[in-house]
C-alpha cells in the first residue's frame, strides 16, 4: 500500500535536516563527556601510581633513590657535630653537595630515626613535596577562579608519573621549589609588601639549591611586563 502524505507533514528533506542537526548538537556534548572521563582516568591512575609508589618506598631500610645515603651521611654529621661541611683532608674525601639549609632541614627530625635512619629525613622530604602541591593549588585558585579548577590542579600535580620516587628522596629540590612557588603566589597578590616577601622567598630558593634562580628571573620579568617599576 502506498503511504499517504498529509498536507501538514513537513517535507522529507526538512525531516532529514532536523534529525541531522539534532545529532550534531548531541555529539559535541558526548565528546566533552568522553574527553573529561578519559582525562580523569589518566590523572587518577597516574596519581594512584605515584602515591602507592611513595608508600612502598617510605619504610625502606635502603635508599629510595640513588645518593640518599650520601646526603644522609652529611645530615647525621651535622646533627652530631653542628658542622655542615667536613674537612676534605679527612676521609671519605667527598665534598657536601648542597647548601647548609638542606642539611639543617633534614637534621630537624633526627630524634625520629630509631632503627629507620631514613624515616625522619624522608618525613621532611615528603612534607616539602606536600607543601609544593598545596602552593600549586593556591596559584591555580588565584589564576582560575572556578570552583572545580583546584581539583584539576591537584590531579595533574600528583599524577606526574616521572616523579616516581622523587618526593621522598633526600634532595634540596622540593624545598627550593616550594619557596619559588611561594614567590610566584605572593606576586599574584599585587601588594607592595608581598613583593618584598616574594623577593625574600625567591632568594631562599637558591639557598636550598643554587640553580633555582627561576623564581628570581620569572618574578623580575613578570614585574617588568606589568611595568611595576617600584616593585
Amino acid at each position: 500500500m502506498r503511504a499517504v502524505m498529509r498536507l501538514d507533514d513537513p517535507p522529507f528533506e526538512e525531516k532529514t535536516t532536523s534529525t541531522h542537526s539534532r545529532r550534531i548538537q548531541v555529539s559535541p556534548r558526548i565528546a566533552r563527556h568522553i574527553t573529561t572521563a578519559a582525562l580523569l582516568l589518566l590523572f587518577i591512575t597516574g596519581g594512584l601510581y605515584v602515591v602507592f609508589l611513595q608508600l612502598g618506598h617510605f619504610f625502606l631500610l635502603d635508599e629510595a633513590g640513588y645518593g640518599d645515603s650520601y646526603i644522609l651521611y652529611d645530615v647525621q654529621h651535622f646533627a652530631k657535630t653542628g658542622v655542615t661541611y667536613r674537612d676534605l683532608s679527612q676521609p671519605p674525601y667527598l665534598p657536601a653537595q648542597y647548601s647548609p639549609l638542606v642539611y639543617r632541614l633534614y637534621a630537624l627530625p633526627s630524634r625520629l630515626t630509631s632503627e629507620y635512619i631514613f624515616l625522619g629525613p624522608r618525613l621532611m622530604a615528603l612534607a616539602a613535596f606536600s607543601l609544593c602541591i598545596a602552593m600549586v593549588l593556591s596559584i591555580v585558585r588565584a589564576l582560575i577562579p572556578v570552583r572545580a579548577a583546584w581539583w584539576w590542579g591537584l590531579l595533574i600535580a600528583i599524577s606526574i608519573t616521572s616523579l616516581e620516587s622523587w618526593p621522598i628522596q633526600l634532595r634540596g629540590d622540593f624545598p627550593g621549589i616550594f619557596f619559588g612557588l611561594v614567590a610566584i603566589r605572593l606576586l599574584l597578590a599585587r601588594s607592595r609588601y608581598a613583593v618584598l616577601l616574594a623577593g625574600l622567598c625567591a632568594g631562599l630558593a637558591t639557598q636550598f639549591k643554587l640553580t633555582y634562580v627561576a623564581a628570581l628571573v620569572a618574578g623580575s620579568l613578570w614585574l617588568l611586563f606589568y611595568k611595576r617599576w617600584k616593585a
